[in-house]
């Protein structure tokens, strides 16, 4: 089956977009056609699917660790067309590629330039030409099966460390130079996995908006999801629970959109021999059938061996629980999902009235590891209530509607006390940091009404009417268990784009949709050579179809903050023809 191209061709020809100095076509639609509700809907019923931990640490044993000889990665029948047919035996419907471990070697032929010299690819391996993700890719396509892929971002190899401590520019244009070449090179990719940072380095840290908003402008039918050991998702699309750390499970009555990952072997994700593979009655009673009423899909890792090929023994056993499970046909469909935060907004500080205000915006969304087991990071108040902390997000944006707040977890991990948990809030906004204006209506989800919580560690949501703000406050007015607020983490947003199309007063672009005649942009935007050196009327315009601004220039490049005074984020740039107005909306 041959692979299906997705690259279309724009209003703008042969345009180039640029992030500081990585290139790029547009390979997808824009906006989305599907809701993210029905996205979630579709995946947990495909119920099976392959993990293939396949990297460096098949060949040099660790997790973690500093730069080997990259020539000892070395598969000498890479077969993925074997892997497709192992899944497929065994009634999966889609796979999830680790394109990319936490020592940073990529298994494609990445065109980045390394941030640390010399470069530590496949391509400085023992198979030079070599590209796993393409092979993956192909074959399970061919075999009637979704290929999903998996990235970690704490990246050895590129100095990417472990630290809640804001990326470099360099880092940032590496990662999403990384991410962008995944998702434009190898077709509708339907689940994008991250690793390493979360647990560790926290959203906070990494640019999540831009990371979110470039996914979804260049694959807007793929799910983002990540491994923190959550029990309800935080700012991604699907709950993911990883069974080895800490012999996590799907809680009991769980109702989200999830999956459940374990290996096959119960102990190591890389492949190692001599090992002894789990029943394949555990696999379908323990797991298959007890997750399946849960909503939770298995993603059984079964890593191929040295050679690129899985061995005998997994072979034998998927096959042997291909006859030995079915999915239950009669399973009602999955409830309706609670909203997310589909565009959100990462502060750049916070400040409160008492306590450390950064611990409830640094996204570490994990009991994280540490010399003494876990820990949780949390803001706690001290004094008399109300107490309040605000968060600036560095610019006014125009989409807020939402408002999230975790409170401390528990776990049977850890000892957690239920006091702290905010029972009665208020929100503010503000555009100014100094005037605040109450927000007097909302719809809570997630137990109590507006203005009230429920006392539990529940994420709740709060909804209300949409804000142009670049300040937004929760006040705790009351807690359970005494006078002593408590954050885990608490987060601003805003919901899907409410519109697919742009409009606006100007009648040269009074009606333009988004997936025509323009191309993404972010951070910087290099005009095609047809544009070079000639006067052109420029419309920028966010992804929700909001025109940010038209300006008439005869520069190669625009530098969109500086040009065009938008935050940072993914914007559409179009070329209007015979455009005359260089009124900036």
């Amino acid at each position: 089956m041959k692979r299906k191209k997705v690259r279309q061709k724009s209003f703008l020809g042969s345009i180039c977009v640029c992030v500081a100095v990585v290139s790029m076509t547009v390979s997808a639609p824009i906006v989305s056609a599907q809701t993210l509700d029905s996205l979630q809907r579709a995946f947990v019923e495909k119920r099976f699917g392959m993990f293939i931990h396949f990297n460096m640490n098949t060949y040099h044993p660790g997790w973690g660790e500093a730069r080997t000889n990259p020539l000892v990665f070395n598969p000498t029948n890479l077969d993925c067309a074997q892997w497709a047919a192992a899944a497929k035996s065994a009634g999966m419907k889609y796979g999830v590629l680790v394109c990319k471990h936490h020592d940073g070697f990529p298994i494609w032929q990445s065109k980045m330039t390394p941030l640390i010299q010399p470069p530590y690819t496949i391509a400085q391996s023992s198979k030079p030409t070599m590209d796993v993700v393409k092979s993956y890719t192909d074959a399970f396509r061919a075999a009637g099966l979704d290929p999903g892929l998996y990235m970690s971002m704490w990246d050895v190899a590129q100095g990417i460390p472990q630290t809640i401590a804001k990326w470099t520019p360099a880092q940032r244009t590496y990662i999403l130079g990384q991410i962008r070449e995944l998702l434009t090179n190898y077709g509708p990719i339907p689940i994008f996995m991250f690793d390493g940072y979360s647990w560790a380095m926290g959203h906070w840290a990494v640019p999540w908006q831009e990371i979110r908003d470039t996914i979804k402008a260049l694959q807007p039918h793929c799910l983002i999801v990540e491994t923190n050991a959550m029990t309800e998702p935080w700012e991604t699309d699907m709950l993911f629970i990883e069974e080895p750390l800490n012999n996590a499970w799907c809680p009991a009555g769980n109702t989200y959109a999830a999956i459940q990952g374990q290996t096959i072997d119960g102990r190591y994700w890389f492949y190692r021999s001599g090992t002894t593979l789990l029943s394949v009655n555990d696999i379908v009673t323990t797991h298959l059938k007890a997750l399946e009423p849960l909503y939770c899909n298995f993603q059984l890792n079964c890593p191929p061996t040295t050679s690129g090929q899985l061995d005998a023994a997994t072979v034998a056993e998927l096959a042997a629980i291909g006859k030995a499970w079915s999915p239950n046909t009669t399973r009602p469909p999955l409830p309706a999902q609670p909203p997310m935060i589909e565009r959100p907004i990462t502060p750049v500080s916070a400040t409160a009235t008492s306590g450390t205000a950064f611990n409830a915006i640094d996204d570490v969304n994990d009991w994280c590891r540490s010399a003494g087991g876990h820990f949780q990071t949390v803001w706690q108040s001290s004094g008399a209530l109300p107490q309040s902390i605000t968060l600036d997000l560095g610019q006014s944006y125009t989409y807020i509607d939402r408002l999230f707040y975790l409170p401390k977890r528990d776990s049977s991990n850890v000892s957690v006390s239920p006091s702290g948990y905010i029972t009665s809030y208020k929100i503010y906004a503000s555009a100014d940091g100094t005037t605040f204006t109450q927000i007097s209506s909302a719809t809570a989800i997630g137990g109590g009404t507006f203005g009230t919580w429920a006392s539990n560690s529940k994420i709740k949501r709060v909804l209300f009417p949409t804000q142009t703000a670049r300040y937004v406050r929760l006040e705790a007015t009351a807690v359970s268990g005494g006078t002593t607020a408590v954050i885990g983490e608490v987060a601003v947003g805003g919901g899907p784009p409410s519109s697919t199309e742009v409009k606006s007063p100007a009648k040269n672009h009074a009606v333009q949709p988004l997936n025509k005649g323009g191309a993404l942009a972010i951070g910087n935007f290099n005009f095609g050579p047809s544009y070079a050196g000639k006067t052109k009327s420029v419309a920028v315009y966010d992804l929700s179809g909001k025109l940010a601004g038209v300006k008439i220039t005869v520069k190669n490049n625009i530098d969109l903050r500086k040009d065009f005074r938008v935050p940072n984020g993914a914007y559409i740039v179009k070329v209007l023809n015979g455009a005359k107005n260089t009124t900036t909306h």
